[in-house]
């Protein structure tokens, strides 16, 4: 007997990974569900692909199934691909296409597309992660200052910036 996941009904695949991302499922259960739909092309499995790579911060993922569902005029890809564009996240930062996908997601509709365009920032943030970043920059100030005098507190703070962000290659999103 063949499971959905031997199946390659793309809509059937897709439908069964919405199921289990739905109902909050591990996304080790989803996201090969949706990897096999959306290598097939399906533009629905291709977005949520994207999601669960944004949620585990693997940004570089997250953009590539993002763009390919952007491409094909999937409005929610197209607002979190301009999200990741204009901050910057593991791409290279491209304010103008940022907001050209949005307005591409807003005409569609989507209030968070037309927020970002009204406010030019983005409107799906991580307000957490940055505060935690900035709070770890000032904390390994002060360890280094209190250290290692005046010069280690200008160090410290650059280590600290440096590490309270993720360092890694950017990718180009045409």
């Amino acid at each position: 007997m063949n499971t959905v996941s031997e199946n390659n009904d793309v809509e059937q695949l897709y439908e069964k990974g919405l199921e289990y991302y739905m109902n909050q499922k591990d996304s080790e259960e989803v996201a090969p569900l949706f990897k096999k739909a959306a290598e097939q092309g399906h533009k629905g499995a291709q977005f949520f692909l994207g999601e669960i790579y944004h949620s585990d911060y693997k940004y570089k993922k997250a953009a590539y199934w993002y763009d390919k569902a952007a491409k094909q005029d999937h409005g929610y890809a197209q607002y979190n691909i301009g999200v990741l564009l204009y901050n910057g996240d593991d791409v290279f930062q491209n304010k103008t296409k940022a907001e050209y996908l949005w307005t591409q997601a807003a005409e569609k509709g989507l209030e968070e597309a037309q927020q970002a365009l009204v406010n030019d920032k983005f409107y799906f943030s991580d307000p957490i992660l940055h505060v935690h970043s900035v709070i770890g920059a000032i904390l390994l100030s002060i360890i280094l200052a209190s250290a290692i005098g005046f010069i280690g507190f200008i160090g410290g703070a650059i280590a600290g910036l440096i590490i309270g962000r993720k360092i890694g290659k950017k990718i180009r999103i045409s």
